[in-house]
């Protein structure tokens, strides 16, 4: 983790140097869950969506004349809710998240429209799972004890539109591709994040 982030400050040191730039914020809702990946066909279990929020803050810097790539650090709030039968259970994790993400951004209306993707790395801070009233810490690591594994990564892909003074709104779409799941565990399943986001920025445009 303490990797990844100085690779990506080096990197917005160097791209700054001679490239025009925003910094800006934002917040907003998670719709998040957890899909499972059962080996046993048989297993039916429903996963539904769980309601977080967001918070962060983020750089762009342009490459190109319409290609841009935006470094960020968020509070990211994920989980499920899990359906058996008539049991449910609902899991609320929290993550510190770095995205890397490169777009493009064209002129619409009285603002203008951005679209990318990129890939994220996320550090899970806290995790607390509820069933039956009952409310259980989320053990993290990577052995046959542990409920789910502390690191993640994926990819995001987001679609924004900016109005002139710096207001911006954002819809996102983020898809794990690693399995969350202790490495000790019997390979009867695979779990993996995934969320729909959309939040409300600022952003402010330096020369």
């Amino acid at each position: 983790m303490k990797r990844l982030l100085l690779i990506t400050f080096l990197s917005i040191g160097a791209i700054s140097v001679n490239a025009q730039s925003r910094f800006g914020a934002r917040a907003g809702v998670n719709l998040s869950k957890i899909n499972l990946d059962y080996a046993d066909p048989n297993i039916q279990i429903e996963n539904k969506f769980a309601t977080s929020f967001q918070v962060g803050a983020y750089a762009e810097f342009k490459l190109l004349p319409k290609i841009f790539v935006q470094p960020g650090l968020e509070l990211s709030g994920h989980g499920s809710k899990i359906v058996d039968g008539q049991a449910e259970s609902k899991l609320n994790l929290m993550y510190l998240k770095v995205p890397l993400h490169f777009g493009t951004r064209v002129g619409l209306g009285l603002g203008s429209i951005s679209f990318g993707a990129g890939p994220y790395f996320s550090y899970a801070l806290s995790g607390r799972s509820s069933s039956g009233g009952q409310d259980t810490d989320i053990k993290f690591g990577n052995g046959i004890d542990d409920d789910l594994k502390r690191t993640d990564f994926g990819i995001n892909l987001f679609s924004s539109y900016q109005l002139p003074l710096g207001l911006n709104f954002t819809l996102g779409y983020q898809m794990g591709l690693s399995n969350n799941l202790p490495s000790d565990l019997p390979d009867q399943m695979k779990a993996k994040n995934s969320s729909i986001s959309f939040s409300v920025g600022y952003a402010i445009k330096l020369p």
